[in-house]
């Protein structure tokens, strides 16, 4: 019965054009710990049931494919802190803060995590980060570069650190590890209970779970067990010290509560407020504070008190001792500090490290610009693509801030938005990124989801209509044309005289742009369109790659598929390639469009909502986990780089210097080779462009290799010898 109803809500969800763009609606509304414990629940159960699609449990390596860098951006989710200094888990990051009050707060730092960030927890020098992946080990001692350490081997959203030890509140089971050498985990045991928010003191942890919450005895950490269950009402957050539980209930009652667990296995309850409530819970002296944002006198614990109420939100709050600030992640602010000098009436000093989810990327000359559910647009600094860096952005807020999709053309970015008025589709002057300019906009018929730019035209994609607009005035776009379509209003592709709309395949003839025309439509329930020759490509809804003969735009059929990981968002194709985003990011080769072949993934932190591909690059808007931006290697055998944790080294021993490069340079070599060396560069597609030569003056350990006559871009040097390849990555400027 129960999987009737899932495919009964998934099947609703897909007749409505819902859920297209967005991530699952049933949780998008409750704070990322609970979301992501509910997520790996279904996926759990698929599992046992065997027909898991997302590899429930499993960490895939990146196949021919390499993470160059990556803006982690995404929803505030828990906070910690020591003294001057906050953490906070932002999407797929944690931000680290220099707070020595309230006024002068700054980002110090961003340590960009492998996967989505959950609990944040800190002992002494290391920061142990809880995460959608295995638990991830930073060295925070200079906290202006964090150091990654290592992986833990268990995935855990919600972590405590207890002296030597780690409990770790994964979505099946609770473990019990021994860091001692934080780079080598040890188990030491673990049992079948589970939750999404933990809290641990004096050899027992308090696991929060939507079914009640469950006192886990920890004593002999070979053998932990559940020693009672202190409530059966769902829980949200718990902080235990001196002999007492303080905690959050959130259904079938909304309260705060206060236990005696001077005995575990027989807490009682000892005082309670009604109708208050948060996700996470921190203590301070006689104070507690809820990430609501709502302070408690729990002086005198039988009777606690409401002091105030500032209704401030968040997932996570810390107060620091002596209790001057609080520490809350909330939303749209990321990181908000609260005044408490004054606890009865708390004062919010300032916000910094806005949070957003993205939703659309492209690149033009040194920026990505990606465009935001929550803000607007974000502009990232691409001048190291391994560390982009947000410089700017545009804001849209008002009564929907959401900006759908972005596209960049000579200084100018087309946005469609939700949000009106002014309006739908808007022209902005990018020149200064610092200095955003809206030149002019339009009303749509519907807010849009995409848009494409050709000549003096720009098109955009609604549901169900697609609307051409002049752009030849950019202070003054008007409509020229406008199509219905059938469940149309997802991806969009132009290609010669026709246009290519999800989500069923609607194809309008563009050639007379006052007078679109539908051709065909082709029930596909497929998220985006991208087309090359006479071949569609659709990203489907029903994890696959589908690929469509467009020969004949008015009778379009299906040719070949390939299998996805899970439902497909986004697909670019170029040369051979097709990029893909599912719940992964994957590459295809399309040499045969008809069976198109894997040839890489990368496991992103989170789906890929939209991909787009400069010719170097490939840059992906992750959902809540912001900008992944990716290489590929040239072909299926080539050796795999590092990922950005060792990007430092060279591959397979050479080096080429200077890289980047604006042509002549010094490929070094491993000390003693010696003997007939075959070089030979190729570029990002794997195609040969150069067989080059050694210079005839040796260097020491190294010969030289002149790439000017290539034009800008991504290179891969081979080097030969015998039967030995070694190969290196180099820019060319």
């Amino acid at each position: 019965m129960r999987k009737f109803w899932l495919v009964l809500m998934v099947l609703s969800a897909v007749a409505q054009g819902r859920g297209i763009w967005r991530d699952d609606a049933r949780h998008d509304s409750l704070p990322p710990n609970v979301k992501w414990y509910l997520e790996q629940r279904e996926k759990h159960d698929w599992f046992l049931n065997g027909t898991n699609p997302w590899g429930f449990g499993q960490l895939p390596d990146s196949q021919n494919v390499r993470l160059v860098g990556k803006w982690g951006r995404g929803p505030a989710n828990k906070v910690t802190g020591r003294e001057s200094l906050a953490f906070m888990s932002l999407g797929s990051e944690v931000a680290v803060f220099s707070a020595p009050d309230g006024h002068h707060v700054r980002i110090l730092s961003e340590i960009q995590c492998r996967n989505m960030a959950g609990r944040v927890v800190l002992k002494d020098s290391l920061l142990f980060v809880g995460s959608q992946g295995p638990v991830e080990v930073y060295n925070v001692a200079n906290p202006v570069q964090p150091r990654f350490v290592a992986y833990g081997p268990v995935v855990a959203p919600d972590i405590a650190v207890q002296d030597s030890l780690v409990y770790a509140l994964g979505s099946d089971s609770f473990y019990i590890y021994n860091v001692t050498d934080p780079a080598n985990w040890q188990r030491l045991g673990a049992c079948r209970d589970s939750g999404y928010s933990l809290a641990a003191a004096d050899g027992f942890a308090y696991l929060c779970d939507r079914w009640g919450m469950y006192v886990i005895d920890c004593t002999d950490p070979t053998n932990p067990h559940r020693a009672c269950t202190l409530t059966v009402n769902q829980t949200g957050g718990a902080w235990v010290e001196n002999g007492y539980c303080y905690y959050t209930e959130a259904y079938s009652s909304t309260a705060f509560v206060i236990a005696d667990v001077t005995d575990p296995y027989h807490p009682s309850e000892v005082g309670r407020i009604a109708n208050i409530g948060g996700s996470d819970v921190a203590k301070i002296d006689f104070f507690v504070y809820l990430s609501g944002y709502m302070i408690v006198d729990v002086g005198q614990p039988s009777n606690p008190g409401l002091i105030s109420n500032l209704g401030y939100g968040g997932n996570g709050v810390w107060t620091r001792s002596p209790y001057s600030c609080s520490f809350v992640s909330n939303g749209l602010d990321g990181l908000g500090v609260i005044n408490i000098n004054d606890p009865v009436h708390p004062v919010l000093d300032t916000t910094i490290g806005g949070t957003d989810v993205s939703l659309d990327v492209c690149h033009a000359s040194y920026f990505a610009y990606v465009a935001t559910a929550k803000t607007g647009m974000a502009i990232l600094s691409l001048i190291d693509p391994s560390d982009p860096e947000q410089v700017a952005s545009y804001d849209t807020t008002a009564a929907s801030a959401e900006v759908d999709a972005v596209k960049v053309r000579d200084s100018l970015a087309y946005l469609v938005t939700e949000q009106w008025p002014p309006f739908h589709f808007r022209i902005l002057d990018v020149t200064n990124p610092e200095n955003i300019d809206l030149l002019g906009g339009c009303l749509t018929w519907n807010p849009g989801v995409a848009v494409a730019v050709r000549d003096t035209l720009a098109y955009v994609a609604e549901n169900a209509k697609l609307e051409i607009f002049s752009i030849t005035n950019p202070r003054q776009p008007r409509l020229v044309g406008s199509c219905g379509l059938v469940n149309g209003g997802g991806g969009l592709c132009l290609q010669d005289t026709f246009a290519y709309v999800a989500s069923d395949l609607n194809i309008v003839n563009i050639a007379d742009p006052a007078n679109p025309r539908l051709v065909s439509r082709t029930r596909s329930n497929c998220w985006s369109v991208a087309v090359q020759d006479t071949f569609a490509f659709l990203s489907h809804a029903y994890e696959s790659l589908c690929v469509f003969s467009v020969a004949d735009p008015v009778h379009p059929y299906e040719v070949g598929w390939a299998r996805l990981n899970g439902q497909g968002y986004d697909v670019v194709v170029s040369g051979n390639r097709a990029y893909v985003g599912c719940y992964d990011f994957r590459v295809f080769d399309i040499s045969d469009a008809a069976r198109p072949v894997e040839i890489g993934r990368y496991q992103t932190p989170y789906r890929v909502r939209r991909v787009f591909f400069d010719g170097t690059y490939v840059y992906a808007a992750c959902f809540d986990a912001g900008v992944c931006i990716f290489e590929t290697l040239p072909s299926a055998g080539s050796p795999e780089p590092g990922t950005n944790h060792d990007r430092q080294g060279p591959a397979q021993g050479i080096l080429f210097y200077p890289n980047p490069t604006r042509g002549p340079g010094c490929l070094l070599l491993p000390p003693g080779t010696a003997g007939t060396l075959s070089i030979a560069v190729r570029d990002s597609s794997g195609s040969l462009v150069m067989n080059a030569r050694p210079g005839a003056q040796p260097l020491l350990n190294g010969v030289q290799v002149d790439l000017s006559p290539l034009r800008s871009g991504v290179y891969f040097i081979s080097l030969q010898k015998d039967r030995e390849e070694m190969t290196t990555r180099v820019v060319k400027q």
